[in-house]
Formats: C-alpha cells, sequence, structure tokens
C-alpha cells in the first residue's frame, strides 16, 4: 500500500512538473519565435482571397494593337492565413488556353515578399519573384528575372499591382531592356465571390 502511494505521489509531481515546463515553454515560444505570428503583411497577401474575374490585354509591339483575353483568378489560403495558392486560366482565340499557379507568402526573416509561379509557359521551370509593398500609394511591386525563350537570355521583369478599390486591381507586367521599361501586359480584376476561410483541398493534411 504505501508503494502506492509512493508512487502516485512521483506521478502526481511528474505531470506537475511536465505542465510547469509546457507553461514555461509556452510563455517563452513568443520570444522565440515572433515573426511566426500572422503580420500585417500576410493580411496584406489575404486581401487577394477570393474568385476574381479579369480582362487581359498582351502587347507583343507597343506600336500595335493590344490581344486581348478573359479569364478568372482563385486566391485561397494557406498554412494558416501565412501564405496563398493562386490559379489563373484564361483564353483568347489567338493564344488559345493559359493555365498557371502560384504561392505567395512573407518571408519574415528577409522582410520582403515571395512568389513561386509556374504555368504552361514555364520553358525554364518555377519562376521566383520578390515584392515590395509601399502603403502610401497602395501598390505592389514585383521583380525578376527571366530567360528569353527565343534566345535565352537573361531579362529584368517586373509586375506593379494597384488597387483602386477593395474589389478591383490592375496588374501590369513589364520588361526591361537596358534603360528601357516596355509593357508588355495588363490584367484587370474584378472580384466575382469573397472567402475568407481555408479549404480543405489547400489546408495542410493531419497526420
Amino acid at each position: 500500500m504505501k508503494k502506492l502511494v509512493v508512487l502516485l505521489i512521483v506521478c502526481f509531481v511528474v505531470v506537475l512538473t511536465s505542465q510547469a515546463d509546457d507553461k514555461k515553454q509556452s510563455e517563452k515560444q513568443p520570444e522565440y519565435y515572433p515573426k511566426l505570428a500572422i503580420s500585417e503583411h500576410h493580411k496584406l497577401l489575404q486581401g487577394g482571397i477570393g474568385e476574381w474575374k479579369f480582362t487581359q490585354k498582351m502587347w507583343g509591339n507597343p506600336d500595335e494593337e493590344p490581344m486581348t483575353a478573359t479569364g478568372t483568378s482563385v486566391c485561397k489560403p494557406i498554412l494558416g492565413g501565412r501564405g496563398t495558392i493562386v490559379f489563373v486560366e484564361s483564353s483568347s482565340e489567338v493564344a488559345g488556353t493559359f493555365q498557371g499557379f502560384g504561392v505567395f507568402t512573407w518571408n519574415s526573416k528577409e522582410e520582403k515578399y515571395e512568389c513561386s509561379w509556374v504555368d504552361v509557359y514555364s520553358y525554364y521551370g518555377i519562376d521566383s519573384m520578390e515584392g515590395t509593398h509601399d502603403p502610401k500609394t497602395n501598390t505592389t511591386t514585383w521583380t525578376s528575372t527571366m530567360k528569353d525563350p527565343t534566345t535565352g537570355a537573361e531579362m529584368a521583369v517586373s509586375m506593379v499591382e494597384t488597387y483602386p478599390n477593395e474589389d478591383t486591381m490592375i496588374s501590369t507586367f513589364y520588361m526591361h531592356i537596358g534603360q528601357n521599361k516596355i509593357k508588355t501586359m495588363q490584367n484587370t480584376y474584378t472580384r466575382i465571390k469573397k472567402d475568407n476561410k481555408e479549404t480543405k483541398e489547400t489546408a495542410p493534411k493531419k497526420e
């Protein structure tokens, strides 16, 4: 009987000690991982969550009339709001069907937005972009480099996003050749459905 009492006391002490350690660890966690929390930068990305339709203009030559296309875009939250995944599909008489998707997040360590993008024209695999946001003008600028599919030469490219209102976004794409900034494409998005819930398809799977 005495042995049983002693054993129960030992177990009780172990449980209390474990709970105390867990509490200390919980209290220390914000200190160790302050940048894992959802920040205003993550929330900026979440502003794009929902379903969108868009019209597209593409210029092969700046002096000519643009080719046009229409499409849809779906933006969903992932990883508890720490990123978004965007699916895009469009069609035109000239280019046919276009499909692509990208993953967007905020790099807390280097303090910049990042995106990995792949589509049906990704000849050289996954494209990476880095972004900055100017709160004064409410403009997000993404920069990257790409290889010319005809020559293989590297060139600088950029995408500038502006937000006339909560449910409208304009994305303008540029190629940078020397000192020249050439507009190549512009998408005007209109939100048709807003959904702030993480979906089963994009939520992390529980083991």
